[in-house]
C-alpha cells in the first residue's frame, strides 16, 4: 500500500486507446457546460441543432465513433512523449500518421486542439465545420490529462501493459481510460458504448461542485500563446504517466486493484476536473466569451472592459485585465498581427473645409486609406488584418475597406461617449447599421488600448491627424527607437503638403541636438502614393527582403533650406 501512497501523493502534486471511455468524456463535457459562459453557450447550442443534438455530453464520443471508421485521424488523439523525456517536443512527438511514420504536418493532440480552437472560433468558417472542431475539442481536451495519452514507454501508451483489474483481464491503459471510472461508480457500458446519461450527468454535477477557486483560477490557461498553452497541459500529463506504472504487476497479488483504487481515483478525478475547466476555458474563448474577458451576445467585441472611471481613478486590475484580454485575443485569433491604421478621426470622405485645394487633399487622402485598405484585405488580410481605433474619419475609411473586401476589420477602442457608457456605441456604423468592425476590443483604459494598438501592429501605417494622432505617432517613434518594441516599419503616408510642417519640425529638433536624426530615419519613411501603399506595405513585411525594401523608401523631409 505505501508504494500505491507515495505514488497518488506524488500525482497531487506534479498509439492507445479511448481516453477516459464515454462516461469519463461524458463527466468532462456535463462540467465544462456548466461553466460556459452566456455568449458561449447560446453559440454551442445553435451549432448542436443543426444535428438535433442537446448538451455537450451527446458528442463528448464522437471523436472516437469517427475514428473507428477513419483510422488515420488515430493519432489526433494523442501524444508520444517519451517516458524519460523532460517535456513535449514537437518535431520529435507530433508528426506521425496511424502507422507511426513520420509526415512533415503536425498530428498530436496538440497539434489539433489548437487547430480546433481556431477553427471554431473563426465566424467566417461554414457552420458544418465548426460544428466538427467543436465536437473534437470536446473530445480531445479530455484525451490530453488522460496521463496514458501524453506518454509512451514503448507499450503503445500503456495498452501493452497486461494486467487484471477487479477480475477483469485489461492493460494499465484501459484502467486508466475507463476501469477507475467505471469502479469508483459502479458503471458498466451498455450496447454500442452506451451508458446512462442521467447518472453521469449528477455525478459529474456534484465533481464541479467540489472544484475550488482557487483551482479554477490555477488550471484555466497562463498563457496567451495557445500552443503554449495546449503543451503545458501536455507536459502535465506526461509527469504523472510514469508513477502511474508504480505498483502495476506483472503477477498480481490479493487486493492490489483496491490499492490502486484508492491511490489513483483522487488523481483521475482531479484530471477530470482540470480537464473540464479548460475545455470551458477554452470554448469561452474560441467563442469571444473567454473566463476573464467579458463579452456580450449581441456585439462582436472579443472583449467589453466595463466602464470604470477616468484614467487617473482606475485600479491596477483594470490595466491587468485589459493587458491580459488583448494578450489572449491577439495570441489565439491572430497570432501573426495586424497592419495597424492610424489618422485623423476629423477627415471625412467629403471635406467641408473652406479652401478647395486642402478639400480635395483631404478627400483624396480617404479614398486612399479606402482604397488601401480594401486591397490589402482582398489580398493579404488573412494574414495581417486591419487594425484601427475604431472610430470615425481615416479609421472608418479603413475598417469600411476592409469589410467591403469580405475580411476581417479589427477595431480596439474605448470610451468615449460621455455619462452613458454604453459600449453598443463604441464601434461605428455604416449608414445602413452595420458594423464597420467585425472583431475586436473595448478597453477600460486608453492608455492600455493605445499600447496594444502599437504593440500588436506588424506594420504602422500612419496617415495625418490630430493630438491624438501625434501622441500615437511619438509613443512608436519613441518605443521603437529605444527598442522597447519589437521591429515594425512606420510609414508616413499620403501628399507631402500633409507632412512638410511635421518633418519641419523633426528638421528642428535635430538641428537643436534634442533627437539624432538618424535614430528617426531608421524607424520611419515616407509614403507618398497610396496608390501603391498595398505593394509597400507587402514588401517591407517580407521576412527576406523587408528591411532592404523599408530602407530604399525616402525619408521624411521639411522644407528645402536655401
Amino acid at each position: 500500500m505505501k508504494k500505491f501512497a507515495s505514488a497518488a501523493v506524488a500525482l497531487a502534486v506534479a498509439g492507445t486507446a479511448h481516453a477516459w471511455g464515454p462516461q469519463g468524456h461524458g463527466l468532462v463535457a456535463f462540467m465544462a457546460e456548466a461553466n460556459l459562459q452566456p455568449a458561449a453557450k447560446a453559440e454551442i447550442r445553435r451549432l448542436l441543432a443543426l444535428e438535433n443534438v442537446k448538451g455537450l455530453d451527446d458528442i463528448a464520443s464522437w471523436a472516437d465513433d469517427f475514428r473507428s471508421k477513419n483510422p488515420q485521424t488515430g493519432p489526433f488523439h494523442f501524444v508520444d512523449i517519451p517516458l524519460a523525456a523532460a517535456a513535449y517536443d514537437e518535431q520529435r512527438d507530433c508528426h506521425y500518421d496511424k502507422d507511426m511514420r513520420r509526415v512533415p504536418e503536425a498530428t498530436c493532440v496538440v497539434a489539433k486542439i489548437v487547430e480546433n480552437v481556431r477553427v471554431l472560433g473563426d465566424r467566417g468558417k461554414g457552420d458544418p465545420e465548426r460544428l466538427i472542431a467543436l465536437k473534437y475539442l470536446v473530445h480531445l481536451v479530455g484525451d490530453i490529462h488522460q496521463p496514458m495519452h501524453a506518454a509512451d514507454n514503448g507499450d503503445r501508451g500503456g495498452n501493452g501493459v497486461g494486467a487484471s483489474y477487479f477480475g477483469q483481464a485489461t492493460n494499465l491503459h484501459a484502467v486508466w481510460d475507463g476501469g477507475i471510472i467505471e469502479k469508483q461508480y459502479g458503471w458498466k457500458l451498455g450496447p454500442n458504448f452506451s451508458y446512462d446519461h442521467v447518472a453521469v450527468g449528477n455525478a459529474a454535477q456534484e465533481m464541479n461542485a467540489q472544484i475550488t477557486p482557487q483551482q479554477r483560477a490555477a488550471w484555466r490557461p497562463r498563457s496567451t500563446v495557445l500552443e503554449g498553452t495546449i503543451a503545458e497541459w501536455a507536459n502535465e500529463s506526461h509527469a504523472l504517466a510514469p508513477l502511474a506504472y508504480i505498483g502495476v504487476p506483472t503477477v498480481t497479488w490479493a487486493g492490489w486493484e483496491a490499492q490502486y483504487q484508492e491511490a489513483f481515483w483522487p488523481v483521475t478525478r482531479t484530471q477530470l476536473q482540470k480537464a473540464s475547466v479548460r475545455l470551458a476555458s477554452m470554448l469561452n474563448l474560441a467563442l469571444h466569451a473567454p473566463d476573464a474577458c467579458p463579452s456580450a451576445e449581441d456585439y462582436p467585441a472579443f472583449y467589453i472592459g466595463p466602464y470604470v472611471g477616468p484614467e487617473d481613478m482606475l485600479p491596477p486590475a483594470s490595466y491587468a485585465q485589459d493587458f491580459y484580454c488583448a494578450a489572449l485575443f491577439r495570441g489565439t485569433k491572430y497570432p501573426k498581427g495586424f497592419v495597424g491604421v492610424f489618422g485623423s478621426s476629423a477627415i471625412g470622405s467629403k471635406s467641408a473645409l473652406p479652401d478647395p485645394q486642402l478639400a480635395a487633399a483631404n478627400d483624396r487622402l480617404y479614398a486612399g486609406i479606402y482604397e488601401f485598405a480594401k486591397k490589402w484585405t482582398a489580398a493579404r488580410g488573412t494574414d495581417y488584418p486591419i487594425l484601427t481605433g475604431a472610430g470615425p474619419g481615416l479609421m472608418r475609411a479603413a475598417n469600411e475597406g476592409a469589410v467591403d473586401a469580405g475580411g476581417a476589420s479589427i477595431g480596439y477602442t474605448t470610451y468615449y461617449d460621455g455619462p452613458q457608457h454604453d459600449y453598443h456605441a463604441a464601434f461605428q456604423k455604416r449608414t445602413d447599421g452595420k458594423l464597420l468592425v467585425t472583431d475586436g476590443l473595448i478597453f477600460t483604459s486608453d492608455v492600455a488600448r493605445e499600447t496594444a494598438l502599437l504593440s500588436h501592429s506588424k506594420v504602422i501605417v500612419v496617415a495625418p491627424g490630430g493630438s491624438g494622432t501625434g501622441w500615437e505617432l511619438f509613443q512608436a517613434l519613441d518605443t521603437l527607437r529605444n527598442k522597447q518594441l519589437s521591429s515594425a516599419p512606420m510609414l508616413l503616408v499620403g501628399e507631402n503638403r500633409h507632412w512638410v510642417t511635421f518633418c519641419d519640425f523633426v528638421d528642428d529638433m535635430h538641428a537643436r541636438g534634442t533627437m539624432a536624426r538618424e535614430k528617426f530615419d531608421a524607424v520611419v519613411r515616407r509614403v507618398d502614393d497610396l496608390q501603391g501603399l498595398d505593394g509597400v506595405v507587402a514588401a517591407v513585411l517580407d521576412p527576406q527582403t523587408g528591411e532592404q525594401a523599408f530602407r530604399a523608401l525616402p525619408v521624411c523631409r521639411g522644407t528645402p533650406k536655401p
